[in-house]
């Protein structure tokens, strides 16, 4: 079935790398589309030198310090997946997200709402 393979592809991509790299392709099949029961923490950054985002590989190595640590937790499992998304690979995933080419974490949660019917996630770094 079409979930087993998505959490299948996560957790190979993920134990070969702790943050899995998404385009705008594999942003919209592994987040967007269902089905979909486990959780994507997803950096959306702009790395290459032209986009001057001083602050993007510094906290691109914190994320990857991050992602290592959960692969190597005890609490590891395939429910949650670190990913990147860089702009040169995935513009349509800022504009989907924000319109802009900042750095942003997004936590991908499955589709659960909270008391007030508002879904939670979005953490904008600027």
């Amino acid at each position: 079935d079409i979930l087993s393979e998505k959490i299948e592809q996560l957790t190979e991509w993920s134990l070969k790398k702790p943050v899995i790299r998404l385009n705008n392709e594999r942003f919209k099949h592994y987040v967007k589309t269902p089905p979909r029961n486990y959780s994507m923490i997803i950096m959306l950054t702009a790395l290459s030198p032209q986009r001057q985002c001083a602050i993007c590989k510094q906290a691109h190595d914190e994320f990857q310090i991050v992602a290592q640590s959960w692969r190597y937790s005890s609490a590891f499992s395939n429910k949650i997946f670190f990913a990147m998304v860089d702009f040169d690979e995935g513009s349509e995933v800022f504009q989907y997200v924000l319109g802009h080419s900042g750095m942003i974490l997004l936590n991908e949660a499955p589709k659960i709402t909270g008391p007030n019917g508002k879904r939670k996630g979005l953490v904008n770094v600027q």
